[in-house]
């Protein structure tokens, strides 16, 4: 029976035939495991009220296998119950010690995004969307200092995200076409790239998934430009590298920091034992970073460290980031609306009317100078 089953919703994707033999192994042959591939029938012929009661009971069994609880989290999510979809994964990844689940479980998590009720309300604004909007410009070198004589590799990324609200829980289709005069080259999710009448062009179709849970899925497309070799005057940062005695000090200074900027400098132990740095760093950053708050366009930080035998130089990895953020309130029904993120038009249209509520522009700027030690 089991086997049929399977062969019935796996191969012939016959969910009305497997509801009844999941159903019977169930009932009748006490195979609980069983449960989360009846749920999965369920949910596929729409039965979504009887699919949720069963897996809601079937993850309190103390029997239930951790890797069940996984297949039923799934299909919450599936189901647009991303609350408590989440909170079974989270419980999950707090006690297992099964390295695939946990990543299976961060690779599911990095869809979804937490917005808490009391920054919107979605009682008085029924069915609506926020757009974000973000241009990202990337500078990159693993040259020791930047001037204005220096090489940098530079691309822009352009992208837009879909965060949908709405008191109940629905599904709404759409599409999202980019347009640019320049060439574009490539997108994520991967899309086919056309050029026609001098423009280049890719198109994206998803089902967007509405509901009033904290927890949503983020629908999003990122289009990148090809890289370039460029030059910049807008920034300056010198490194330098020096031995007193038996205590090595990498010293980094910078120049044109515009308000608002982060620094983040990572310190290497493959160069040797960290001893201090100054200014001390406001705290803890990505990967283990030292982040500073510079209030000046100038700005020089200085490392010192016992270097280890046979090290030359050592200059640390560099990274400045400066963003800035505007919010546009619109509360506009449409079913189709265009958003201009600087260098590409982006034309999305819904397959009913939504409310345009807000879009978020951000524009981020990251100069990235890389590692660079010599033995």
């Amino acid at each position: 029976l089991k086997s049929q089953a399977i062969l019935y919703t796996d191969n012939l994707l016959d969910y009305q035939k497997g509801k009844e033999l999941f159903g019977l192994l169930i009932k009748k042959y006490n195979q609980k495991a069983m449960t989360v591939h009846l749920a999965r029938c369920l949910i596929n012929l729409g039965e979504i009220d009887e699919a949720i009661n069963i897996i809601r009971e079937f993850v309190t069994d103390k029997d239930a296998g951790e890797n069940a609880k996984f297949q039923s989290a799934q299909l919450l999510l599936q189901a647009n119950f991303f609350d408590e979809g989440i909170k079974i994964l989270k419980d999950i990844n707090e006690t297992t010690k099964n390295r695939w689940l946990q990543q299976q479980i961060s690779d599911t998590l990095k869809e979804f995004r937490q917005y808490l009720e009391e920054d919107i309300s979605i009682d008085t604004m029924g069915r609506f969307v926020i757009f974000n909007s973000a241009r990202r410009e990337y500078y990159f070198t693993n040259f020791v200092s930047v001037d204005e004589n220096s090489p940098l590799l530079f691309q822009i990324t352009e992208s837009i995200e879909i965060v949908p609200f709405s008191k109940k829980k629905e599904k709404i289709s759409c599409v999202i076409e980019c347009n640019s005069p320049e060439e574009i080259s490539f997108t994520e999710p991967y899309t086919m790239i056309f050029k026609k009448k001098g423009f280049y062009t890719s198109l994206l179709k998803r089902t967007i998934s509405f509901s009033s849970d904290r927890w949503r899925r983020i629908e999003k497309i990122s289009v990148f430009s090809p890289w370039q070799d460029i030059k910049t005057d807008q920034i300056k940062v010198i490194r330098d590298y020096k031995v007193q005695e038996d205590t090595a000090i990498s010293t980094i200074s910078f120049n044109k920091l515009k308000p608002g900027v982060k620094i983040e400098v990572i310190f290497s132990p493959r160069a040797g034992r960290f001893e201090s740095v100054l200014p001390e760093s406001t705290g803890p950053g990505p990967a283990g970073a030292m982040v500073f708050i510079p209030s000046d366009e100038k700005f020089e930080i200085k490392i010192k460290f016992k270097p280890i035998a046979d090290l030359l130089a050592y200059y640390p990895k560099v990274k400045i980031i400066y963003e800035e953020k505007e919010k546009e309130i619109q509360n506009l029904n449409v079913s189709r609306i265009v958003l201009n993120s600087g260098r590409f038009d982006f034309n999305i249209s819904f397959d009913s009317d939504i409310t345009a509520h807000s879009i978020v522009k951000t524009r981020e700027t990251i100069y990235e100078i890389d590692e660079k030690i010599d033995f």
